[in-house]
């Protein structure tokens, strides 16, 4: 058995997902005809209170169409300095859009608002670049799946909108914001011109995102999705997947967060573990480096170790995630719980350096209450 947290991406179709799928309706997506493609577009269009959306295979794309939309070559893009955009889309911004990212820094993935004010003004002075466009991430995946304060976006919107710059949300998990915060989704979306959504995370669907905006922003992202390779065919099989994740599997969400929080508070209990509260789905964590793994300089075998256990995380020898989904049950979780407590706690598991060492093939035995 292994229990698999590297990702919420991980999820496979249940059965009933797949029943939506084999039934769905097709088309052909080259001719924008495909009816249950139209269906779910118009579906999370409506769900965010926008005009219109549309169904891209990644949500690297559905950015990196939202930034090439609304930018001009030269231009300055504001957003955090471990947003997606920055550290995880391969300098896709420069190389599609010509645009330079300039990042922002702060502990919680909100942008300082001083810091925005400053380069908009720096910009209107002709001392600077203009800023074509300002990027937000809600849930912000690199500091720990946090949600953006309450009236965040609405604060840096208030900045933008005199400026004339448009706004962009990465909303691959939004749904786990607005859960986590009891917002709508269309109040999280308001605040921007645009944004990106994720069907296969917590929704579980296989495969796509959505670009959402206005219909204008629709139209022409489906020419730039086009040069980009994004155009599909029978795109009703995998946006099926994606209406019933909405239709089932938003309010499910609430137990990803609830696992989270358990397997938070069991790391953060281990001397020298230094836990990011989890607010959502994503427990990160890291080694401080008091820890044995890091005077022992053992930390980096840690994933394969884990792995060899029958857990899956991510990480670098000092920052790790995990990160719970709908395939993670509670036995699931108790099980990747002990796994990672004897792992990462000396004293439930004293062979574990020796093991290293010897570069064989470790095997941690969780404590029997694991069943």
């Amino acid at each position: 058995m292994t229990v698999d947290l590297r990702s919420d991406t991980v999820t496979r179709p249940g059965a009933a997902m797949r029943q939506a799928m084999m039934a769905a309706e097709l088309g052909d997506d080259g001719f924008r005809d495909d009816p249950t493609q139209l269906a779910l577009e118009a579906e999370i269009a409506a769900m965010l209170g926008k005009e219109a959306a549309l169904f891209v295979p990644s949500g690297v794309m559905a950015n990196q169409i939202a930034i090439r939309l609304q930018t001009q070559p030269g231009d300055e893009v504001l957003c955090h300095a471990a947003s997606h955009i920055l550290d995880h889309e391969y300098s896709g911004a420069a190389a599609i859009s010509g645009v330079m990212l300039r990042p922002l820094d702060s502990v919680d993935g909100t942008l300082p608002l001083a810091d925005v004010r400053h380069h908009l003004a720096m910009a209107a002075a002709g001392r600077s670049a203009p800023v074509g466009l300002i990027c937000l991430e809600n849930t912000h995946n690199d500091r720990g799946g946090v949600v953006l304060p309450a009236g965040h976006a609405a604060a840096v919107a208030a900045l933008a909108r005199p400026a004339g710059v448009a706004m962009h949300l990465d909303g691959a998990r939004l749904f786990n914001a607005a859960v986590a915060s009891g917002a709508d989704p269309a109040e999280l979306a308001a605040p921007f011109d645009t944004l990106s959504v994720c069907m296969s995370k917590g929704l579980g669907a296989p495969v796509g995102s959505l670009l959402v905006g206005t219909h204008e922003h629709c139209a022409r992202g489906v020419r730039i999705r086009r040069y980009l390779g994004g155009l599909m065919r029978q795109t009703g099989l995998l946006a099926a997947a994606a209406r019933y994740g909405l239709a089932h599997h938003i309010p499910r969400l609430a137990e990803d967060h609830r696992r989270a929080a358990i397997l938070g508070a069991a790391l953060a209990a281990i001397a020298h573990v230094e836990v990011v509260p989890p607010q959502t789905n994503l427990v990160r964590f890291s080694l401080a480096a008091a820890h044995p793994l890091r005077l022992s300089g053992e930390s980096a075998g840690l994933v394969a170790l884990l792995a060899a256990a029958g857990v899956r995380i991510t990480g670098d020898g000092e920052h790790f995630r995990a990160v719970m989904h709908l395939d993670v049950d509670d036995a699931d979780l108790q099980v990747a719980t002990a796994i990672l407590s004897a792992a990462l706690n000396p004293a439930l598991n004293p062979t574990l350096n020796p093991a290293l060492d010897s570069g064989s093939t470790p095997v941690l035995t969780p404590p029997r209450s694991a069943g």
